[in-house]
Order: structure tokens, then C-alpha cells, then sequence
């Protein structure tokens, strides 16, 4: 096992504290750790944390890194964190993850009317983002939506597994595109 030093354990402080993936000038601004030291720091946190036995591990994704929970120890931690999403909304953001891009009134025939409280609510966080095509308004994820569910660098078909899985949606029925 090797020795941290001070430059590790700010870095390590970081991505922990983030509560969400940071990229390697992001951990340089925030520390004031220098580019080179803090590549070597989350070279040698990846290898320290893989190398315990921990329920944690720091992951890169896309090119940024993330301090998180295994994902065989997330049931346990999704029983004690408060969500910040109430789980309807979550459903709706699952939904709209899942069928994107979404024709908003599909939306409104799977979720019902407070669909469009929903819509403004994961709007209001820059999750997704609505666009008129046509006679219909059509809903898209956006870069933060990957972001804020841990699904940076995942394919499309990645965020429809991982989302309905999340929500408790049943991946063999779904409904169709208009």
C-alpha cells in the first residue's frame, strides 16, 4: 500500500465532496493542485481504492471522475439518502431518458396530467429541454441529464436500461413512438 500525500488527500476530499463527476481542471481549481499532480493523484486514488476491500471506488466517465458506491452497495444507500427527485418526477425523467427524444403528448398518455409539472420541474434543472418539430413538442435529455444520473459516455440504449432499472420500470413493455 502506498503513502498519501497532501496533493492525494485534497484531491481525494474533491471528488468526494462533489456529488457529482469532475474533470481534471475542475479538481486543479478547486485544490489548487497542479495539472500534472492532480492526474498523478486520481492515477494513484483509482489504483488505492480498487487495490481495498471498500464499498467505494473512483471511476472515470467520459473525462471526468467520480467518487461513488459500488453498485452492488446502491440499494443500501438509495434506503438512507433522501432523493432530491420526488419518484413520480423520477419516473418521468426515467420515461423521457428512456424514449428520447419524447413527443410531450406520449408523455402526458403514459403519465397522466402532471405530466407537464414534471417536465417543468426536470426543465427548471436543466435535465432536458423542449422543442417545438412540427405540430408537436418534442422532449430531449441534455448533456446534465447524463451527468446527473452518473450516465456520462453511455449510449442511449445504456440510458434506457439503466434508467428503467432505476425507476422500477418494466424494460419489456414500453410504449411506441409517434
Amino acid at each position: 500500500m502506498s503513502e498519501f500525500v497532501d496533493e492525494d488527500l485534497k484531491v481525494e476530499a474533491a471528488l468526494f465532496s462533489a456529488g457529482k463527476p469532475l474533470s481534471i481542471s475542475e479538481i486543479e481549481k478547486i485544490t489548487g493542485v497542479g495539472r500534472r499532480k492532480v492526474r498523478e493523484a486520481v492515477d494513484f486514488l483509482i489504483e488505492e481504492y480498487s487495490s481495498r476491500d471498500t464499498a467505494i471506488e473512483l471511476v472515470k466517465i467520459g473525462n471526468k471522475y467520480s467518487m461513488q458506491l459500488k453498485e452492488k452497495y446502491a440499494d443500501i444507500a438509495m434506503q438512507v439518502i433522501p432523493t432530491e427527485l420526488p419518484l413520480d418526477v423520477l419516473k418521468t425523467a426515467a420515461l423521457i431518458g428512456y424514449h428520447q427524444p419524447v413527443k410531450q403528448a406520449m408523455l402526458e398518455e403514459m403519465v397522466g396530467s402532471r405530466v407537464l409539472e414534471h417536465i417543468r420541474t426536470l426543465e427548471d434543472m436543466g435535465l432536458i429541454k423542449k422543442k417545438r418539430e412540427s405540430r408537436y413538442m418534442v422532449i430531449y435529455i441534455t448533456p446534465k441529464f447524463a451527468e446527473y444520473f452518473g450516465l456520462e459516455g453511455a449510449t442511449p440504449e445504456d440510458i434506457k436500461r439503466i434508467l428503467a432499472e432505476r425507476a422500477g420500470l418494466d424494460t419489456q413493455v414500453s410504449g411506441k413512438k409517434e
